[in-house]
């Protein structure tokens, strides 16, 4: 029986217990493996301290709903190997373990032996031993235990890697090998399993049978996950801490090797494109909702498994890449495959590759014995090629979704020997022109096994032979990043063998052509032949500018080596003298060649086009900008190489600036910067920069060109219905033609062996001349922007010409590492929830908080999208929109001028959004004392009135805020704020930790109001207490404090740095107005939860809860302190009480279906929890 990982989604949970105890982090993926696949009835553990392993059986039981009774034994004394320790360990333990597992779970105090006779002979299904580790201890524990356990009892043994201190457990497990089936982790300090019962059962009793191969494969899987555990340790423990400083770079140790100390951390990354791609790798990691929606798309919905073969290339040298390419197959989610070598080397093992199943190809032998299954996939891996844990998974998931795919290829990275990945290779989907150009596709290719050729020269030739077979819908992309790429192995690159390739496609396609070096070494430029020179219509719209428009002419003319053009001037009512004394002369000097069309209406680009283009004599019309100049003679010759294809519709050239020679046009993407825009237009690419992928530098297709320089058929022209006239008077026009023209069949080509100087857009700033024009020329801009919004929106979002790993807000091929959707667009597997959060608490607790519970708990996918600045949140615009695909949009507060705008768009550009606005604060009335009330709109609630309507949903946090918002939204939701378990459970705060009393207040900096409140406070109680504040503290109040402690950046630190104050007395002061009044009980909660008893102000939201609460006079609030200071120990228990409150009835996890059915519009799977009674 082969394990299969997706059988198990929970193996990629991450722990909730990570302390700083990290000895058993890299083994928590197989105490959950072990869990699911063993179902044990009873599991007992011996020797738990901070029970970070206990924590982890108890998760997975919990995850997967087992009715198994857990014990967890220790005397939490300590002893020499952990160290000793007092019984406050076991009361932090206690916190975080009773709430969560406290019904099926006890953490029982006593030592090994005493325990016992707790338990029945035969009934412990899974004991783990982790007590006292000398040889003799580990001994008695495990012959002593044994006759508890049952026939189908495991033992676990921990540090059998372990060989100095004394430790002796790995010479007990040498001994138990003799006499049970054994397996053994070797990471982590080394886990021993013992099979002692004798009826094991299926799944667990099959790893026992694993060959060593096949377990070194199953231990390096496992190493991996245990990897991603690791570094949440160290990222748990550096919060802590309060720095990151503490992290370094825990390197998965290599399977079957003993722990040898950590690696070096790698180099900083120094690119701001690696920086950003770095940020993509960290989003895109895998979670547990990925391992549950694949498992489910794979039991469900696959037609069937298909076996991947790899076949991987190797030359003599390529023995360590050719191990971490065996180690990367090694750890795939999806592992119905066989690896085959093929190699210009002899095998060093060849009896040990076979009992791994790894077959080495001799020289001249057949790839396969028996013939593959048509519906198997064969992938060609080169030696270093690292695959991503869910490579072949991707492969054969997206192979299922799309039966008509022959060859699949995806995208790539580089990585070095110290781990850092870099320099993605994001690539567009099929696309002839560039894969002729360059061998962009591979060098990692997987192809249908009915469709694949052994007598192939290359990957290049197969993918080539495969095209010319099936066409271009069998040749399919996966726009993720499946593979890693050695440093220094090259791709993309034209060879000796790659040329002959392209050339027998052209061949076997009839198509007469020549193959030329290309601008970029290792690329190529085909040269197609035709037999005749038709007649191009260069067509220029133009009005006055005689110093633009003579140099177009004149150069035109006087360069232009093509034989057969004529010259369409389409006048658009010049009244320059010049320029009609300009006419007349050239049209005397070249009355064969040029005409004079006049166009005496209002400016209008297309129109004028198109009158042209009716007029036009020639078989192709050339639309050329009036302020464009040619340099080069071989010009419309080249583009006309590419015109007179069949298949091509539409060519368009390189456009560069006149004075700095960088590019100005290199195609056009759909939806960059709004609409479509121009890659590679920010002024820094220069004439002979190759560009992202070399992209800068080769024939390709894209979606659109620009008319400022476009070669089309006169007969596609009119086929596709022309210049749009109606809609597009001045933008775009050239996009829409273009996407027409596509729809009919034909490709457009860009090329930069064309190359024309381009001032820029002199029409329109003609008309830009006085402030009505300007106001005029902005509207129609903003018409036709939407117009082409409400026709062409699916399409702008998925340009196949570009890729949506690829940032539509920058023209530099940028990695999109803002908005990084945890879902895949092709499959809907949950509901899609996207979340555009405020900077801060506010943010945290409305969007970020309940995003990450919905998706650990597998209800739904989310995504937050991180803020670009404080009160700042990212504006998407509806083609970004349109592209994520969400099933929900969330907005936080959002009034200003372009949130409003862009909530207008969404409305009627992207109605499958729902719509929804989160609001925590009264942002109508904020206190003048407020810090951010110099930013507030005076105009806030007719903003929010507006806003809200253009919304489906508003979910606010308070009564008031519902009561604010009732009638502006046909739909409001209360769900109030909540603490999230994984982040404050695991918490503790000591009490009394100072000389005196601590008493302390943690807040934002926008309390300046409701502090001074404390001030007579503060200074009356200075002598008797440690004041201690956090996050703020104002002038007047520092001389009276003992300590402050600044804000931390990230709310990731928050919980941690709160818990570490140490208070025995926390206070919430509040001013009495609306705006308070309004608030949450959010810091209630954030005290409660460590336990703190507290006095606050007798306000609304503060009602309802164990605290004592009192007037806002100085006098009382001195009373309330002097009584709980006084008195530690009931003030204590006044702690207990809340910290119970809070646990009973705002834990987030607890309420995640008020969170769903307000982001889905469904009703609320649970009553609203009783609010307090407003005075």
């Amino acid at each position: 029986m082969t394990f299969t990982p997706l059988d198990y989604p929970n193996i990629f949970e991450l722990p909730r217990r990570l302390t700083d105890v990290p000895s058993w982090h890299g083994l928590v993926p197989v105490a959950f493996a072990l869990v699911a696949m063993h179902k044990p009835r009873r599991l007992v553990e011996l020797g738990t301290h901070k029970g970070d392993s206990y924590c982890a059986f108890c998760q997975a039981v919990a995850s997967t709903g087992l009715e198994t009774s857990c014990y967890a034994i220790d005397t939490w004394q300590g002893d020499e190997h952990a160290g000793h320790y007092d019984r406050s360990v076991l009361e932090e333990l206690r916190a975080h373990h009773d709430p969560l597992y406290g019904h099926f779970s006890r953490l029982i105090p006593s030592t090994f032996d005493d325990a016992l006779p707790l338990f029945p002979d035969g009934s412990i299904d899974l004991l783990h031993i982790d007590g006292f580790h000398t040889y003799e201890a580990v001994k008695h524990d495990f012959e002593t235990w044994l006759p508890k356990m049952s026939v189908r009892g495991i033992v676990l043994l921990h540090d059998t890697a372990v060989r100095e201190r004394g430790f002796g457990v790995w010479r007990f497990f040498d001994e138990l090998k003799l006499r049970y089936p054994t397996l053994e982790f070797s990471f982590s300090h080394g886990l021993g399993i013992v099979a002692v019962g004798k009826a094991v059962e299926e799944p667990l009793r099959s790893l026992f049978d694993l060959g060593a191969e096949e377990w070194k494969k199953l231990e390096t899987f496992f190493n991996a996950l245990g990897h991603r555990v690791q570094l949440a340790g160290q990222m748990s423990r550096a919060a802590r801490d309060g720095t990151a400083s503490g992290l370094s770079n825990v390197a998965p140790e290599a399977a079957g090797t003993r722990e040898q100390g950590h690696h070096a951390p790698p180099p900083a990354l120094e690119k701001p494109h690696d920086r950003a791609y770095a940020r993509w790798c960290a989003e895109k990691s895998l979670r547990l909702i990925h391992g549950q929606v694949y498992a489910e798309r794979m039991m469900l919905r696959w037609r069937t498994r298909p076996t991947l073969h790899l076949i991987v290339r190797a030359c003599h040298g390529d023995a360590q890449r050719l191990a971490d390419t065996l180690d990367s197959a090694g750890t795939q989610l999806y592992n119905q495959m066989t690896v085959t070598i093929a190699a210009d080397f002899p095998a060093p093992d060849v009896e040990g590759l076979a009992a791994a199943g790894i077959r080495w190809l001799a020289p001249g032998a057949e790839v396969f014995d028996t013939p593959p299954s048509p519906q198997d996939w064969i992938v060609h891996l080169p030696a270093g090629a690292r695959l991503a844990p869910h490579a072949l998974f991707a492969l054969a998931d997206h192979a299922d979704a799309h039966p008509q795919w022959r060859l699949i290829y995806c995208d790539d990275d580089r990585i070095g020997r110290d781990g850092v990945r870099s320099s993605p290779r994001f690539k567009p989907d099929f696309n002839l022109d560039l894969a002729r150009s360059m061998p962009y596709l591979g060098p990692v290719v997987a192809v249908r096994a009915d469709a694949w050729a052994e007598a192939s020269t290359c990957d290049y030739d197969l993918a080539l032979t495969i095209l010319d077979r099936f066409g271009e819908d069998a040749i399919g992309h996966i726009a993720d990043v499946l593979v890693s790429l050695p440093v220094d192995l090259a791709v993309g690159v034209h060879t000796p063998q790659t040329r002959a390739a392209l050339a027998h496609h052209l061949t076997r396609r009839g198509i007469a052509a020549d193959l030329a070096e290309g601008f970029v070494p290792g690329t190529l430029r085909v040269l197609y032949r035709h037999p005749d020179t038709p007649l191009v219509s260069i067509i220029i719209p133009t009005k006055d500018k005689l110093e633009f428009l003579k140099p177009c002419v004149e150069s035109l003319l006087a360069k232009t080596d093509y034989p057969h053009y004529e010259v369409i001037l389409c006048d658009n009512g010049s009244s320059d003298p010049d320029v009609l004394e300009y006419y007349e002369t050239l049209t005397a000097q070249h009355a064969d060649r040029v005409r004079v069309l006049p166009y005496p209406h209002p400016f209008n680009f297309s129109a004028m086009c198109n009158v042209a283009a009716t007029e036009a004599r020639g078989e192709y019309l050339l639309f050329l900008n009036n302020d464009t100049q040619i340099v080069q003679g071989e010009w419309l010759s080249r583009m006309m190489l590419h015109g007179q294809r069949p298949d091509v519709g539409v060519v368009g050239c390189r456009l560069v600036y006149p004075e700095t020679g960088t590019l100005q046009h290199a195609g056009v993407v759909l939806g960059l910067m709004g609409v479509a825009h121009h890659p590679f237009n920010d002024g820094k690419t220069a004439l002979t920069d190759p560009g992202y992928m070399n992209r800068a530098q080769v024939d390709q297709n894209y979606s659109a060109v620009t008319a400022a320089c476009m070669l089309v058929r006169k007969q596609v022209y009119f086929d596709a219905g022309g210049m749009d006239e109606q809609n597009l008077a001045v933008l775009f026009n050239d996009v829409d033609l273009c996407l027409r023209v596509t729809d009919l069949g034909y490709r457009v080509v860009w090329t930069p062996f064309a190359t024309v100087v381009h001032h820029g857009s002199t029409s329109l700033k003609g008309e830009q001349v006085d402030l009505m024009k300007l106001a005029l020329s902005a509207e129609r801009a903003k018409k036709e922007r939407e117009w082409m919004f409400a026709r062409w929106l699916p399409r702008l979002a998925r340009d196949p010409a570009y890729n949506r790993n690829l940032a539509l807000t920058a023209v530099d091929f940028r990695v999109e590492a803002d908005v990084v959707p945890e879902w895949d667009p092709e499959f809907h597997d949950r509901p899609r929830v996207l979340g555009l959060p405020l900077a801060g608490g506010s943010g945290e607790y409305r969007i970020r908080s309940p995003f990450r519970a919905l998706s650990d708990a597998g209800l739904a996918q989310c995504t937050a999208v991180s803020p670009p600045g404080l009160l700042q949140a990212r504006v998407l615009h509806p083609v970004e929109l349109e592209r994520l695909a969400p099933d929900a949009l969330v907005l936080h507060a959002a009034i200003n001028d372009v949130q409003l705008e862009a909530l207008e768009l969404y409305r009627r550009f992207n109605p499958g959004v729902q719509r929804i606005m989160s609001l925590d604060d009264l942002i109508t009335q904020l206190p003048p004392k407020n810090s951010f009330y110099r930013f507030a709109f005076k105009d806030a609630k007719p903003r929010l009135r507006r806003a809200a309507a253009l919304c489906q949903r508003l979910i606010v946090s308070t009564e008031p805020l519902r009561e604010l918002t009732e009638g502006m939204c046909d739909d409001v939701r209360v769900v109030p704020n909540r603490l999230e378990r994984e982040r404050w459970l695991g918490l503790s705060s000591q009490r009394r930790a100072g000389r005196k009393p601590r008493v302390g207040w943690a807040g934002a900096q926008q309390h300046q109001g409701d502090l001074e409140l404390l001030y007579d406070v503060v200074r009356a109680t200075a002598d008797e207490v440690e004041w201690v504040f956090f996050g703020m503290c104002p002038e007047a109040l520092r001389p009276y404090v003992h300590e402050f402690h600044d804000f931390v950046p990230s709310f990731d630190a928050y919980p941690a740095k709160l818990a570490s104050l140490n208070l025995d007395l926390a206070v919430a002061p509040l001013e009495l107005n609306a705006f308070n009044e309004a608030k949450s009980n959010l810091r209630l909660l954030e005290y409660g939860i460590l336990g703190w008893p507290v006095v606050c102000t007798d306000i609304y939201p503060y009602r309802g809860a164990p605290v004592a609460r009192v007037p806002n006079e100085p006098r009382a609030w001195i009373e309330a302190i002097r009584e709980r200071v006084h008195d530690l120990d009931a003030a204590a228990r006044e702690g207990d009480r809340l910290r119970e409150w809070v646990l009973a009835g705002y834990l987030l996890e607890d309420h995640l279906g008020e969170w769903l059915a307000a982001f889905t519009g469904t009703a609320p799977a649970t009553a609203r929890p009783q609010a307090a009674v407003r005075s």
